[in-house]
């Protein structure tokens, strides 16, 4: 529920389409604001990144993430020069600022990136809570149970918003547009799977497993639950994350990288203990674009595109170990003998051809199927693969003995 008394509507019409932006402040009070902010000016008036934080900060911003929200490395000299001029930080206008720059980013990622979402409605609104919760490592979360085809529900971190928009401008006087734009394009990418039914599919399976598990504790090893969870997010996360760079220039891929989280996909499909499979995705399967399931499933929607661009040219372009443009064909033996390549992003008519098959998904093993066949098309054997089906199997069947029964199971 909003208070109308805390929240700051902005309104716009794109194309025949009334889109409302609702930012509520009632979760995020001035206090949390106060908090923030000091802790954001005493981070940036340190010289050295790594100082040491005051207990009470140690626990409320223990993630290192957290600490990411305040620090700029690219504004940080500039900050400090300005911060020595103290500025008195206001709370009604700290809300109006940010309303008004969400809003307007929200409204341009409508009109670009992601027109599909007003397309055939008269009308849309996007209610965004700002929050003082972590949101579980993520600075924005979609709320899927209250979003509707014509209402998005959407939380934004409101220590995010102090320290990414409010004090970055006050002292900086820049509004970090490649952000905001990148966290609000992968949640509202999330309402669009969401519409489609993916996660309700995704819930009524994990409900399944758990139900079988029950009435057969010794069928399968107490990681199934989590494993799949991990292998659904390899689409749900993937996508989000492709669409959520598509303006990036360059696609680092490490396969020091996959390897590594490819042998803890292994690891965890052999745990029994359900406790410790909880226990290893927590630690090791990060909410960043460099880690866990968002990594490899970009990757995974990149190669796909890859494969699309191969149907119209000869090469891709290298961005490392010298700039060079490499035919297609010898793609393998590169990323085979460097491991750690920069590559070109898709030109915008391959991202949206891409993005458009992508969005035909409508389960995680289409998805890898998908996958699969990109690689076959571009010749990648399997050492230089991610989670093909070969390797989906092998998890399946480690984790429950057959994935022939595994799939019974889970399809119902």
């Amino acid at each position: 529920m909003f208070n109308l008394f805390s929240t700051q509507t902005n309104k716009a019409t794109i194309g025949e389409t009334l889109v409302t932006v609702k930012v509520g402040f009632s979760k995020y009070s001035a206090s949390w604001f106060d908090s923030d902010f000091k802790l954001a000016t005493q981070i940036n008036s340190k010289k050295e990144r790594n100082f040491k934080l005051p207990e009470e900060s140690k626990l409320k911003f223990k993630q290192v993430q957290r600490y990411e929200i305040f620090y700029r490395k690219f504004y940080h000299k500039r900050i400090q020069q300005q911060i020595k001029t103290p500025v008195h930080p206001d709370y009604g206008e700290f809300k109006r600022f940010c309303a008004t720059v969400l809003s307007q980013r929200l409204f341009h990622i409508l009109k670009t990136a992601l027109p599909q979402l007003i397309t055939g409605r008269k009308e849309l609104t996007i209610n965004l809570n700002a929050t003082n919760k972590y949101l579980e490592n993520n600075l924005a979360t979609h709320v899927y149970s209250n979003s509707t085809d014509n209402v998005i529900e959407m939380e934004f971190s409101g220590s995010a918003m102090t320290g990414r928009i409010y004090f970055l401008w006050l002292y900086a006087h820049k509004v970090d547009v490649s952000f905001l734009e990148r966290t609000l394009t992968h949640e509202l990418e999330h309402h669009l799977e969401h519409r489609k039914g993916m996660y309700l599919k995704e819930e009524e399976t994990l409900k399944n497993i758990a139900e079988f598990m029950q009435l057969n504790p010794e069928a399968w090893k107490g990681s199934f639950p989590a494993l799949f969870e991990v292998l659904c997010n390899l689409y749900a996360e993937g996508i989000a994350t492709f669409v959520e760079n598509r303006k990036a220039n360059e696609v680092e891929i490490d396969f020091k990288q996959i390897q590594k989280l490819k042998q803890l996909l292994n690891k965890l499909s052999s745990l029994e203990k359900k406790s410790d499979a909880e226990k290893l995705v927590e630690k090791e399967f990060r909410f960043t674009v460099e880690s866990g399931e968002y990594y490899l499933g970009r990757l995974m929607c990149y190669f796909i595109g890859l494969s699309i661009l191969k149907q119209k040219q000869t090469e891709v372009m290298i961005l490392s170990q010298g700039k060079l443009k490499l035919p297609f064909v010898e793609l393998g033996l590169f990323l085979e003998k460097y491991g750690l390549v920069k590559l070109e992003s898709l030109d915008e008519a391959t991202f949206k051809e891409t993005y458009a098959k992508l969005s035909q998904i409508k389960h995680h093993r289409e998805f890898i199927t998908m996958y699969t066949k990109a690689c076959q098309e571009l010749g990648l054997k399997d050492s230089l693969r991610i989670v093909d089906t070969k390797f989906y199997h092998k998890l399946l069947n480690n984790a429950a003995g057959s994935y022939k029964h595994c799939r019974e199971v889970v399809m119902g």
